[in-house]
């Protein structure tokens, strides 16, 4: 009887059961790496025995720890392939940057598990439920981390990872991590490093001869691979060959990888040395820029297709250029599915040989964030990676800014207030430094985003440099300085310091209206912050006239409707319920024709309106426009969401406003489950709601 991977064997019995090969296909809920054709692996059976054994009783994950280019995926390509049928399920992550955000934006994987997340489930909780469901997951399963790089990760989160008897997680990295059982990857023996060898360059040579190369090369399988592939290429024999070795270590100028190891340093330069070496000279520009743009990319798999269209080359010259850097061992081609991956390697060696252009780099990332599908991992990987390397290669680049800056634009769009602002800072920092006109706009920006993540003071700080500049620039009455004035009168609102803020709002209000028309925009702007900024002080008496004055000639719609709504707080205060009402029904009304009657603003919309309703005492019409809300908050946040969990506390509020407990009850549980679950047990929103409930 042979036992499961998910169970102890005996030592007299083997790991696997060879004879359920063909009759227990595995399930990837995620796409399945490249690997490489089974002629081309060399089996290593004394460090995969070992590996078996360790994944094997492991209590938590296995790091199998080695250099770029040292057989690490080969390794575990081989253990997939002689134990995959004893796993109901593999999961393989390319961590391209932080494994957290690796596995959380996996839109394959997420389907698999019928996970959808609103955005403003923060990552680490989205993380914690992910590993929650994948440990719900019947039958043995495998992880793979490929690729961990420490420099990136928030190590916490490997705690997380699941663990138990059914479950084996595998990461590679080059890094030494906490809470793993840790093995080195060892460089070939001699005999499967000749055996390498001899996969590529098939003229005779004796076995001493190939020995002195491949001890020359460190036993460093990349480096045998491409050495390989060059001198057969070339023609070279033994001793050309080691002359040119010995050429390259004393002649090429020295690289700064930042690593210490004196074997990666001899390493990456021998490489490049045959990545230059192999091309054929008439063909050199075309491969070399083929090259340059390919290594802009993420090591992942792309196809044919997509490589062409970016390579901007007829097909025949597309398929010429990729066989040639195929020849050269540079790339790996699945002919069975014509795709196209560059190791990791090669790509921080020619990247750093031949610098590519920030236009180029700019150039990869547009084409494949548009043509790469949503939920395709690889597309996450892409975004990342390039960014990263746009950024770290060409830091206080002006042109490089300018992407930073439209980035955190788009990241304040989706909520990720962190990104978005440390993008920013960077990017503020170029133009600081080239002494760029935009920084004061920019820096306005960058204080928005502080103040939407709730670092008022930060924002502050921003705000008032700012107009510091302005003033000197521009002078104090113009619309610039005013605009930065008025930002930071807002500031000083969120801070509770309302003299400050009104005194610096009332002057711009005054400022404004002397130079611009009186329907100008930013007039009714400065207005409705100043009507919001009397309301917070209860001096009702103040507001009516500046919201009268707007509604009076609106510039916009949008506008509209901001006042309006304010319009019905007022009454609302006053105790007129009907009025609230009525205005309250006008913005929804409004922006149902605007946005669509399922948009959140008008789910909001509707849960304003409810609580005028409640007001007047109509609790089955507020019931009726809440359940409109929730269901507009499922399909937009889903049911684990923030978003949801406050509207089933407002829901739960009016349940008991009608006596009706049980279903309040019914609510309140529903909004703890989803606090405790994204927020932890100990949040005070959680604690708020258990309180209620218990």
């Amino acid at each position: 009887m042979t036992k499961s991977v998910n169970s102890r064997p005996s030592k007299s019995k083997p790991l696997v059961d060879e004879s359920r090969a063909s009759t227990s296909p595995s399930k990837w809920l995620t796409h399945p790496p490249s690997f490489l054709p089974d002629h081309q692996l060399i089996q290593q059976e004394e460090i995969g025995n070992q590996l078996a054994v360790n994944l094997q009783f492991a209590q938590e994950p296995v790091l199998l720890k080695g250099m770029e280019g040292s057989g690490k995926r080969c390794l575990v390509q081989q253990y997939i392939q002689r134990y995959q049928a004893q796993f109901q399920h593999i999961i393989w992550i390319n961590c391209s940057h932080n494994i957290g955000e690796d596995i959380v934006r996996n839109e394959i994987l997420l389907q698999h598990l019928g996970l959808q997340f609103a955005s403003d489930v923060p990552l680490r909780a989205r993380f914690r439920i992910m590993m929650r469901e994948l440990r719900l997951l019947e039958g043995s399963k495998l992880m793979v981390l490929a690729n961990f790089n420490k420099k990136y990760a928030d190590l916490r989160l490997l705690k997380l990872l699941p663990k138990g008897e059914d479950w084996q997680v595998l990461i590679t990295s080059r890094h030494e991590l906490p809470n793993c059982k840790m093995m080195e990857m060892p460089l070939m023996n001699e005999a499967d490093a000749s055996q390498l060898f001899y996969q590529h360059y098939q003229a005779p040579l004796s076995a001493a001869d190939v020995g002195k190369i491949v001890n020359e090369l460190e036993y460093h399988p990349l480096t045998i691979s491409i050495a390989a592939r060059y001198a057969a290429h070339q023609h070279l024999n033994t001793q050309t060959l080691l002359d040119e070795l010995e050429q390259i270590i004393q002649d090429l100028a020295p690289v700064n990888f930042s690593i210490s190891k004196r074997v990666y340093y001899k390493t990456f330069q021998r490489a490049f040395a045959f990545i230059a070496g192999f091309l054929p000279e008439e063909e050199k520009e075309l491969t070399v820029k083929a090259l340059q743009t390919l290594a802009v990319l993420p090591p992942v798999a792309f196809p044919f297709h997509q490589v062409q269209e970016l390579l901007d080359l007829s097909k025949d010259h597309t398929r010429e250029v990729m066989e040639n850097l195929e020849d050269a061992g540079l790339l790996l081609h699945q002919k069975k599915q014509d795709t196209f991956q560059m190791h990791p390697l090669i790509n921080m060696i020619v990247v750093h040989r031949q610098r590519p252009k920030v236009e180029d780099l700019k150039q990869a990332i547009f084409y494949f964030g548009q043509q790469l599908k949503k939920n395709d991992p690889r597309r996450v990987s892409l975004l990342n990676s390039s960014f990263s390397l746009l950024f770290n290669l060409y830091q206080k680049d002006v042109s490089v800014a300018n992407l930073q800056h439209q980035v955190a634009l788009g990241y304040q769009e989706l909520g990720v207030l962190d990104k978005a602002s440390k993008l920013l800072g960077l990017a503020l920092e170029t133009l600081e430094e080239k002494k760029d006109k935009r920084q004061s706009a920019w820096r306005n920006n960058l204080a928005l985003i502080e103040q939407q993540a709730g670092n008022a003071q930060t924002a502050m700080s921003l705000l008032l440099k700012t107009m510091r500049a302005d003033v000197e620039q521009y002078g104090a009455m113009h619309p610039l300085t005013t605009s930065t004035q008025s930002n930071l009168a807002l500031v000083y609102r969120d801070l509770k310091d309302y003299k400050k803020s009104t005194t610096l709002l009332e002057r711009v209000y005054e400022v404004d209206r002397q130079q611009l028309p009186a329907n100008h925009e930013k007039c009714a702007i400065n207005s409705l912050n100043l009507a919001t900024l009397y309301l917070d002080q209860g001096e009702t008496e103040k507001v009516m006239p500046l919201l009268e004055t707007i509604l009076a000639e609106p510039t916009s719609s949008l506008l509209f409707c901001n006042t309006a709504r304010l319009v019905a707080l007022c009454y609302a205060q006053k105790g007129e319920a009907a009025q609230a009402i009525y205005w309250m029904q006008e913005v929804l009304q409004k922006n149902k024709a605007r946005l669509g009657r399922l948009h959140p603003q008008v789910a909001t919309d509707e849960s304003n309106l409810a609580y005028f309703y409640q007001l007047k005492g109509d609790n089955n019409t507020a019931h009726d426009l809440l359940a409109n809300a929730l269901k507009s908050d499922i399909l937009h946040f889903g049911k684990q969401s923030l978003v949801t969990a406050s509207r089933y506390l407002q829901i739960a509020y009016l349940y008991v406003q009608m006596d009706n407990w049980d279903k309040a009850k019914e609510s309140l549980l529903y909004c703890y489950k989803i606090r405790k679950l994204l927020l932890g047990e100990d949040a005070e929103e959680t604690l708020a709601v258990k309180e209620l409930l218990f």
